[in-house]
């Protein structure tokens, strides 16, 4: 019931507070606690599965969503997340199913799930070599505030012959950041200013 929805969404909202400070292991505890009291929970299964893909335990990740997915209900966070796991399973057919369903739920999608929607897509549109459509995607989830989606952007730049472009794209990054910038960030704007020749400025 509502009560239940209520727990869970309170211990999701404490994984995700744990996760931005680092706690992975308390964030992790707080997921599990959350699915095994609510199975279907969308918000602490996105959130989980997440967690195993970033630790690159894809087959744990792609066992946990596939059996609570589907495709005609499913909203564009649950998407990405299941087409992610999709993507990193390395299968080309299930890389084209993952870009097919994508494709289907990007269309009119607004908020934070479909700008993680659009960088996934935009994932697999670089995987596949497609430069246009991945930076097409790419904007439109960095015009919905991911800074992964920019951060990526940026480095499709450089590596598609546009040092200028991801140059200028990673100061505005640096520009905006909160302090301390993100290691990644760092690492591609040092890359982008030795590109540049400002040697003393990538040291």
């Amino acid at each position: 019931g509502s009560d239940l929805a209520t727990w869970s969404a309170g211990q999701t909202a404490r994984g995700q507070a744990r996760l931005a400070t680092g706690e992975v292991d308390g964030a992790r505890a707080d997921f599990d606690a959350a699915i095994k009291k609510q199975p279907g929970f969308e918000p602490a299964v996105i959130a989980r599965t997440s967690l195993d893909l970033a630790a690159g335990v894809v087959a744990a990740a792609r066992r946990r969503i596939e059996p609570r997915f589907n495709p005609k209900t499913a909203g564009p966070g649950l998407a990405a997340v299941y087409a992610a796991t999709l993507r990193a399973s390395g299968e080309p057919e299930a890389r084209d199913k993952a870009r097919a369903l994508l494709e289907r739920v990007v269309v009119g999608g607004l908020g934070p799930d479909a700008a993680r929607a659009q960088l996934e897509l935009a994932r697999i549109y670089r995987d596949v070599g497609d430069g246009t459509k991945a930076r097409a995607a790419y904007a439109e989830a960095s015009r919905a505030g991911s800074f992964d989606a920019r951060l990526e952007a940026g480095v499709l730049l450089i590596d598609t012959g546009d040092p200028r472009g991801g140059h200028e794209t990673f100061e505005q990054l640096l520009k905006q950041a909160g302090a301390p910038p993100t290691p990644a960030l760092l690492l591609e704007a040092a890359r982008a200013r030795m590109l540049m020749g400002d040697h003393r400025g990538a040291s």
